[in-house]
């Protein structure tokens, strides 16, 4: 498949992600004939139109075409494709956006035969696809001997119903052509010396493709000539239906915050439910395929993370997270600070700004100790002396 060059509108979209505790995941939850239209049509649901139209439907390698695309709506980007083209150009023609031309070389390296041309456009919430069929002859144009017999066209290619000059040069007293293409056998006036014309129809049954068309003097096959229809009543490819998908325009909040919710898919109804929000919040159609509403983060709810589950109509179609931060839960002690009573207050003892200094409790123990033990020397030494002032008296 060529790449087919596309110019496209480009949408932004930003979105505002809240920061949220790391905890674990909560919450269970004739020159040339007329253009060929090709028209999308999807019955299970509504669509929107695209049309294609080829500026002809047959040529040779290295003739320009042009592929004029139309929308009923605005489209975001149209693409243009086909292997028998060569160096697509795609550009927006109307500001509406609902026209879009490309152009187009047919390849060189394209082969005898038909080829699909493919467009794509891109809306909101959806995507439509049609296609045209463009004839491809590679045979050379070769000019007829004037001094024979020869058959000529007034176009080597069209679609059911469209109407074929045919022309046949040579001495005879009748002439006709016979093709396939044109549902059997066509019988030609004589308009001047030596020649003869006619129309022809291109069967409405006939199949896109390629077709022999013969010609006949006096019953006699004189010539023939190719002849390309490109029939578009086959239905057109059906674009991709839309993934249904749930989408938050935050990640994260606090109680209290609204969040926007929106979901895309085929349905009549369609909500969300989560913990996270008090439980279901139903959504409000906004578009084609396209539901929008606010859900409030829940006063009550604890700090994490939480499922959010979205629903077409009663089936589940996605689940996202998120997170909750609620500061309020934080404060482990919600009374207020007491002042110290003054009689619990104790000086400090020891060096200041050391902080060596020993305990208060154990300074109290080696002080007492200490005094206990000097208290005992002194009485100790006072029974001694006593004792020998009654020795030297004695």
């Amino acid at each position: 498949m060529r790449k087919a060059y596309t110019v496209s509108a480009i949408a932004v979209a930003a979105s505002l992600a809240v920061a949220a505790p790391a905890t674990a995941f909560a919450a269970d939850g004739a020159p040339a004939p007329a253009p060929v239209t090709s028209t999308s049509t999807t019955p299970d649901q509504p669509q929107e139109a695209v049309q294609v139209r080829l500026s002809k439907t047959s040529g040779k390698p290295g003739d320009k075409i042009t592929v004029t695309v139309k929308t009923e709506a605005k489209a975001d980007k149209v693409s243009v494709s086909s292997d028998g083209l060569d160096n697509i150009q795609v550009a927006q023609a109307s500001k509406a956006g609902d026209t879009w031309i490309a152009t187009a070389t047919i390849a060189k390296d394209a082969k005898f035969g038909t080829y699909q041309v493919n467009a794509i456009a891109n809306f909101p919430d959806t995507a439509q696809q049609a296609s045209a069929t463009l004839s491809v002859n590679t045979d050379p144009i070769v000019k007829p001997d004037p001094t024979k017999p020869s058959l000529s066209l007034s176009t080597d290619g069209g679609k059911p119903g469209d109407k074929v000059g045919v022309t046949i040069k040579g001495k005879g007293a009748a002439a006709s052509v016979e093709s396939d293409a044109f549902g059997g056998k066509v019988a030609l006036t004589k308009s001047g010396e030596n020649t003869f014309h006619g129309t022809a129809t291109v069967s409405k049954n006939t199949k896109s493709g390629y077709y022999r068309v013969d010609g006949f003097l006096d019953g006699s096959k004189i010539d023939s000539a190719k002849f390309g229809v490109a029939n578009d009543a086959t239905p057109a490819p059906k674009p991709t239906p839309v993934q249904p998908s749930l989408s938050l325009s935050t990640d994260g909040g606090k109680p209290g915050d609204k969040v926007g919710v929106t979901i895309k898919g085929s349905g009549t109804a369609a909500s969300v439910e989560s913990d996270a929000f008090g439980g279901k919040v139903s959504l409000v159609k906004s578009g084609e395929n396209t539901f929008h509403g606010t859900a409030t983060v829940s006063k009550n709810t604890k700090s994490g993370y939480y499922r959010v589950d979205g629903y077409l109509g009663n089936k589940k179609i996605d689940s996202v997270k998120f997170g909750v931060a609620n500061d309020a839960k934080h404060t482990t002690n919600d009374k207020k600070t007491v002042p110290l009573n003054p009689t619990h207050h104790k000086t400090p003892r020891g060096s200041v700004n050391t902080g060596q200094a020993p305990a208060a409790s154990s300074q109290d123990g080696v002080s007492t100790g200490m005094i206990a033990g000097a208290a005992g020397l002194g009485v100790a030494a006072l029974t001694g002396a006593a004792v020998l002032r009654r020795r030297h008296n004695g």
